[in-house]
């Protein structure tokens, strides 16, 4: 009987382990959902806009989260968005942690904190920014992989 609680007790806690450096439960699905996004923080750092474009979903969208049409854009104008901002930055530090995932129907919401420190390298000199904040990022599986749909 002991045998079988402390069993009980491990498998309990096994379940509820988060992820290294996250704070979302190990499961194949958060696995999944990590992989992706460390993938896209790799291809951020490498300022390389078309393995970026490799992680995200044909019919990408984004509003910006709020009503105004005027600032919203499609994967087009997102590769044209990373070529133009990548030109410009000398050197990308990009630090994601997944808070939670969320399934709803099709879709797979990532709840995430960043931290991304660059370099603007402009014709004026070089400055440093610095951008902190929690997002949310729509996923969706295509075939086998999952794809950013909209968030980024």
């Amino acid at each position: 009987m002991r045998a079988l609680l402390t069993v009980s007790l491990l498998a309990t806690l096994a379940c509820s382990t988060p992820i290294q450096g996250h704070k979302i439960n190990d499961n194949k699905l958060n696995r999944e959902v990590v992989a992706l996004m460390e993938a896209y923080r790799g291809a951020m750092e490498a300022r390389d806009a078309e393995r970026v474009l490799s992680y995200v979903a044909k019919d990408y969208f984004e509003d910006q989260g709020n009503t105004n049409s005027d600032d919203d854009y499609g994967r087009k104008a997102l590769k044209k968005r990373l070529n133009e901002r990548f030109a410009q930055t000398g050197v990308l530090h990009m630090k994601l942690k997944l808070l939670e995932v969320l399934t709803k129907d099709s879709e797979i919401a990532a709840r995430l904190s960043f931290d991304v420190r660059y370099r603007f390298d402009l014709p004026s000199g070089s400055h440093w920014e610095r951008h902190k904040d929690v997002n949310e990022v729509l996923l969706v599986r295509r075939g086998n992989s999952l794809k950013i749909k909209t968030g980024l």
